[in-house]
């Protein structure tokens, strides 16, 4: 485990609460950070922070909104196509495996083999095995006729 993950992480309002308690003389630092839970001299870390940055001070160390939506750009890309492989094997899903491979060899240009396995629920592994049978090819017939 690298530092960046046994680092604590404090929201903009905790800091500002601290250095509020810091500011009202009720208690010395040492005994707000030992009560809070934070490191030696963090709150006058912050407290010289929020002078120096004002409004600007403890930004967050969340993802900035171009991240965020291309994450959600990504996810929703990804849903689709779910989406999209349910929608085209919509009789074979309560049916065989076999019927199930068919289907994903059918369907291999359109869409991820990785990504068919999980949506329909078989192993990936079993797809590849099932396509270097020979025997397969009944099933292929009757996936074509069972085409919408």
């Amino acid at each position: 485990m690298d530092m960046g993950d046994k680092r604590k992480k404090y929201t903009k309002e905790f800091k500002l609460g601290a250095i509020r308690l810091l500011e009202s003389g009720t208690k010395p630092g040492h005994e707000i950070e030992h009560d809070l839970g934070i490191g030696s001299g963090q709150i006058y870390r912050w407290r010289k922070q929020f002078s120096q940055d004002g409004a600007r001070a403890f930004p967050g160390n969340g993802k900035s909104r171009d991240e965020e939506l291309a994450a959600l750009r990504k996810e929703i890309k990804e849903l689709r196509e779910e989406r999209d492989i349910l929608r085209k094997s919509n009789r074979r899903l309560l049916q065989t495996t076999e019927m199930k491979y068919a289907f994903m060899s059918e369907q291999q240009g359109a869409h991820s083999v990785e990504k068919m396995a999980q949506v329909l629920g078989v192993a990936r592994s079993g797809f590849y095995a099932w396509g270097d049978r020979a025997h397969h090819v009944p099933y292929l017939r009757q996936a074509r006729r069972h085409r919408t």
